[in-house]
């Protein structure tokens, strides 16, 4: 299971500290990152199976200074703790900002101590780049939107494992709607703690770069899914949605492919998405042509799901044809600026 708490440190020299941290302590790093001006924008040192984690001050409007450690909680749901910690009386000090690897904010309990929450979870797995300084552009790996608001009081936003329970219940009462099209609908109903176990490897696989898999609501109620794939290589991405069958014939899907088309354009890089579908399932296929997608053609498949022919056809839009769309299609479609 991810670890949520992270001891944290501003340093006015954070490369000395590194080094010394390194001799003294017998810390490793695990990784950090440069600001363009050479000072350490973020590190985490490792010792054990454990993460600290620190930064260059960054001057007198910086809250975290030196000598002044506090502690970093990775949550789930910023937007939710953030509006209990101010009913609960607590100074927000910074935030909530949002960022492409995560969403943070700051706060000050009753006796001044200093707390970070953020929806950012260090990966203890290296893959290569252990003990790197990773030169500017960026500081992390960059992340695919976790928090999408579309038309109408429609919001994607990432599953989290408070989220496993209601996630059951939807994927229940929809079972027979999704099982002709939906292969993974073969293996339900599946025991809730395999439940939490699956959530907490999509957030994992999310946190290092992967795929984003989100649940939809619509006036707080679970609608469906839907999320963005990196199977198309560097510079694509799939779009994948389902609609829960209450919440049919209503424009959803068009919707939620829509606002999920906004989002991947927002990604830097990214220049086309792809939706993929049956052949013989003609209702997906009235989305991508209602968004103005283009028809690529169909290619032979193995079928999956119980109604599939083993054609799949499969629609893509072009970055600048989407962004170039007249305002009529756009009002047909989706908001542009849905990515929060």
């Amino acid at each position: 299971m991810p670890r949520d708490i992270y001891p944290s440190m501003r340093y006015r020299d954070a490369r000395a500290a590194i080094d010394w941290l390194q001799r003294a302590f017998a810390f490793q790093t695990h990784v950090a990152h440069e600001n363009p001006d050479g000072t350490i924008a973020h590190a985490e040192l490792r010792y054990g199976d454990g993460l600290v984690m620190l930064g260059s001050w960054r001057g007198d409007d910086d809250h975290r200074r030196p000598g002044q450690g506090w502690a970093y909680v990775a949550v789930d749901d910023l937007d939710a703790h953030l509006r209990q910690a101010r009913e609960a009386g607590a100074e927000i000090v910074d935030g909530p900002q949002h960022e492409d690897y995560g969403s943070f904010y700051g706060a000050r309990d009753p006796e001044g101590n200093l707390w970070s929450f953020g929806t950012y979870r260090p990966a203890l797995e290296c893959h290569g780049t252990c003990g790197r300084v990773h030169q500017p552009a960026r500081r992390m790996t960059r992340r695919l939107p976790e928090r999408l608001e579309g038309p109408d009081g429609l919001l994607l936003r990432r599953w989290v494992i408070a989220d496993a329970e209601a996630l059951a219940g939807a994927v229940t009462e929809s079972a027979e709607h999704l099982r002709p099209w939906m292969a993974w609908i073969a293996e339900e109903p599946v025991a809730l703690e395999l439940r939490r176990k699956r959530i907490a490897e999509w957030e994992r696989d999310w946190s290092q770069g992967g795929d984003v898999i989100l649940g939809l609501f619509v006036d707080g109620r679970v609608a469906g899914g839907g999320g963005l794939h990196r199977r198309l290589g560097p510079d694509g991405l799939e779009i994948g949605y389902w609609i829960h069958p209450a919440f049919l014939r209503r424009g959803l899907a068009t919707r939620v492919a829509g606002t999920l088309t906004d989002a991947a354009f927002t990604v830097p890089g990214i220049t086309f998405v792809e939706i993929h579908h049956d052949k013989a399932n003609q209702a997906s296929g009235g989305v991508p042509r209602k968004l103005g997608f283009e028809w690529l053609g169909e290619a032979p498949d193995d079928p999956e799901a119980p109604a599939e022919l083993g054609i799949e056809w499969r629609w893509r839009m072009d970055r600048d044809a989407w962004l170039a769309r007249p305002p009529a299609a756009m009002a047909a479609g989706v908001t542009r600026d849905a990515r929060r």
